[in-house]
């Protein structure tokens, strides 16, 4: 191949995956409840599969209505820890200053973002400094008073807070019909999921036939190591956070708590946006020094969760770098918003093992690995027996 075919090769593939990622950005209405079905029946299918063996084979259709039962019996845990986290929220919302309960007010009511921002910012500016007024000392930060900062970070904080909220009242309906349409699609797959395994023995060859199953066996079990343990990685996190606050009496904790676990299931970012959060909410309410003792804390824990117990507990099992999942969470939040973040390393993990099983592509998986040598990639994604 000279220079100027592979440098076209190149050329073309660059075009061929900028008008993949833009078709995926324009299906995704059609394409995100799919995929979630996918993952989330790849995840049940061994509870299916359960029932299914225990039971007569015309009740086989009690294996996906245990399947459907597990999923909601899951959601029904976060729906209802989310309405106590807005429960308590609503109670400490009438506490806040003045000045920032009305701009929460007037960015909910769908008034400019930006207006109800620089409110919320001079009223926390405000508190800040009859703060400093009632201990006869003003805090400075290179300069700056320590009140005006808080008064530009908070009052952003609170009009982003504003309109996550707006934005998931209006989008409630919609959520919900989503969650219907996942599930539906679910127990559908794992009814099919026989036929389609019946129609493809006949048109695959025997070793394709077994690459194909060895390589949703894998993927499925990748993706239940990913859920367990950013699921117990967000519960052990949630303890430490609630703790933490709990010790300089921070509100909110069940809000803190709840968000340090969902947002785990965002690699990277989403720890440093759950230890953020209230941070923020404590310069609206504590004093300066404790509101740096309180970040100080969570840092320390955040670092030694994300960097030492992390790696820890989920090992060398996911396989996927850790550049690559940063990467990968910029590239599906673009094509699929804040559902594509949350996907972005279940798909990193789908491309990595059937790219693994393709000797063409078998160097592009290790590229989105973390293995330094290809017979280890071979091992950690079921191609080759350890």
């Amino acid at each position: 191949m000279t220079d100027t075919t592979r440098i076209w090769t190149i050329f073309l593939g660059l075009i061929a995956l900028i008008l993949t990622g833009g078709a995926l950005h324009v299906l995704s209405a059609v394409l995100v409840p799919v995929v979630l079905a996918f993952f989330v029946a790849l995840i049940a299918a061994p509870l299916d599969r359960g029932v299914r063996k225990r039971v007569p084979q015309k009740l086989g259709w009690l294996g996906q209505v245990a399947s459907v039962l597990a999923v909601l019996a899951v959601l029904a845990i976060f729906a209802a820890g989310i309405g106590l986290a807005a429960m308590q929220a609503s109670r400490v919302f009438d506490n806040l200053p003045e000045g920032v309960v009305a701009a929460v007010q007037q960015a909910a009511t769908g008034e400019d973002s930006g207006a109800a921002a620089a409110s919320a910012g001079e009223a926390l500016e405000q508190t800040a400094a009859a703060r400093d007024d009632a201990h006869g000392q003003t805090t400075t930060v290179l300069g700056i008073p320590l009140s005006r900062l808080a008064g530009l970070i908070g009052g952003q904080a609170v009009g982003m807070m504003a309109g996550v909220a707006k934005l998931v009242a209006a989008s409630t309906g919609t959520l919900i019909s989503g969650v219907i349409l996942v599930v539906l699609l679910m127990a559908l797959m794992l009814a099919e999921r026989g036929r389609w395994q019946r129609l493809l023995v006949g048109r695959l060859t025997e070793s394709t036939e077994e690459e194909v199953e060895s390589a949703l066996l894998q993927i499925a079990h990748k993706l239940r190591i990913f859920i367990v343990t950013r699921g117990a990685l967000g519960l052990v996190t949630a303890v430490f956070y609630g703790a933490w606050l709990w010790w300089f009496d921070v509100d909110l904790l069940l809000v803190w708590m709840l968000l340090a676990v969902l947002l785990n299931f965002i690699p990277t970012i989403g720890s440093i946006v759950a230890g953020s959060l209230p941070v923020l909410y404590a310069m609206v309410t504590r004093d300066p020094g404790t509101v740096a003792i309180i970040a100080l804390g969570l840092f320390v824990l955040e670092q030694i969760l994300g960097n030492v117990v992390d790696p820890y507990v989920q090992g060398r099992q996911v396989s996927v770098s850790p550049v690559i999942v940063l990467v990968g969470l910029l590239l599906w939040g673009w094509i699929w918003g804040i559902t594509g973040t949350l996907l972005a390393t279940p798909m990193t993990i789908v491309m990595l093992v059937i790219c693994a099983h393709i000797p063409a592509t078998r160097t592009f998986a290790l590229m989105l690995s973390d293995n330094d040598d290809i017979d280890d990639l071979l091992v950690n994604t079921g191609v080759r027996a350890a």
